[in-house]
């Protein structure tokens, strides 16, 4: 997220808080190391007749036994139950006011019974062991472990190899974390997903992305978009990829959009791509591009382009209508030392802001949206580049 932090504090009001930091604007309440909750005494909540939320983070949890006892007394909203060694949640259906669930690390294999709890709205469940997302029968899939009111998903770090197309009665779910699985396509009704604009997918298997991509997401009013599916082994992306801009835009809404696509297959850009005039940030790092993409020097919202480590030898003169361009990663490129003059005064302005380094002397400034460094990488130095 090091990308942009301005948007990192749009994305943080979405996306939950990390499981160290608890809220303040509810009750709290936090117990002694425990193996299951059988022994909670309700004496110690007594003095809190609106218990919010329960804190048993790191309590050495085998089970959640017992917590439908205490819910009955004081209905639980938000649960901590990370790091732990829970297996399953049983028990979990009883909460049936929970909105919030962080349940990170632990050794969940199943999601039995989550589904009941139709409250929920933010569900972390990342460090687990989770295999899949359907209820099986007979060799079949028969419904959703989870519930369909879900806004906030993270299922990061778990044993998924396939979303199932049962995923897609999520129709109000608007940010998706699923990273580090072997997940090897998405279901063609995940188009579906109109509400879901932030969807954080890298280091998985997959190999493409459906066609109607533009559809994703369509229906939500936010006006940024961030689609990070970096690290996989995408080879070609949609034809319409275009389409993003003409379908999210809303009137008097300026889109913000984030594309994340480092560390795949990629040999080539299709041209649509020149549609998306509220492009911020493209980061192609880490494939197999030969050719900068031409297309890309019509997205003249384009601050942030990384093209580091591919077969780039030429920069067009193109680039240099790129005139909010902050930062231009061509590290590890074989890029000609001669480039056009005009080329040449475009980079040397961007050097004389102290913006632009070359070879291994890399300008560092720190990670604030107003400290922008860009990255050059040429053969001597850029007075020798005439």
């Amino acid at each position: 997220m090091y990308y942009f932090i301005a948007f990192t504090v749009m994305w943080a009001q979405v996306f939950f808080a990390q499981e160290s930091q608890q809220p303040t604007s509810q009750s709290h309440y936090s117990v002694g190391e425990l193996t299951d909750l059988t022994t909670y005494n309700e004496k110690q909540i007594s003095s809190h007749s609106e218990l919010c939320c329960l804190d048993v983070d790191a309590k050495k949890l085998t089970s959640l036994q017992g917590i439908e006892k205490i819910n009955a007394d004081t209905p639980i909203q938000l649960l901590f139950a990370g790091n732990n060694n829970l297996q399953t949640l049983r028990g979990i259906e009883s909460l049936t006011k929970l909105k919030k669930l962080y349940a990170n690390h632990n050794r969940l294999t199943t999601l039995s019974k989550l589904s009941r709890c139709k409250k929920i709205k933010e569900l972390a469940l990342d460090h687990n062991c989770i295999e899949t997302l359907v209820e099986v029968a007979d060799g079949k899939s028969t419904r959703l472990l989870l519930p369909k009111g879900l806004e906030t998903l993270h299922l990061n770090d778990n044993k998924l190899t396939a979303i199932p197309s049962e995923f897609c009665v999520l129709t109000i779910l608007c940010s998706l974390s699923i990273q580090h699985n072997t997940i090897s396509e998405l279901p063609k009704d995940f188009t579906q997903l109109h509400r879901l604009m932030g969807i954080h997918f890298s280091h998985n298997l997959l190999r493409k992305l459906p066609d109607n991509f533009a559809e994703i997401g369509r229906d939500d009013l936010a006006s940024f978009r961030y689609y990070d599916f970096s690290a996989n082994n995408i080879q070609v992306l949609p034809e319409k990829l275009g389409d993003i801009q003409r379908k999210h835009e809303k009137p008097d809404t300026p889109l913000f959009i984030q594309l994340i696509l480092n560390s795949n297959r990629l040999q080539a850009i299709p041209t649509s791509i020149s549609a998306l005039h509220s492009l911020a940030t493209l980061d192609l790092s880490n494939n197999y591009l030969t050719e900068f993409p031409l297309a890309l020097c019509a997205c003249i919202n384009l601050q942030r382009l990384l093209l580091a480590n591919n077969q780039i030898n030429k920069i067009p003169l193109e680039v240099t209508r790129l005139a909010k361009l902050q930062r231009l990663s061509l590290l590890d490129n074989p890029i000609e030392t001669k480039v056009p003059k005009k080329v040449y005064s475009f980079l040397k302005k961007l050097e004389a802001k102290k913006a632009l380094c070359y070879g291994d002397a890399l300008y560092k400034t720190g990670l604030a949206p107003e400290l922008i460094y860009l990255i050059y990488s040429f053969v001597g130095t850029l007075d020798n580049c005439m």
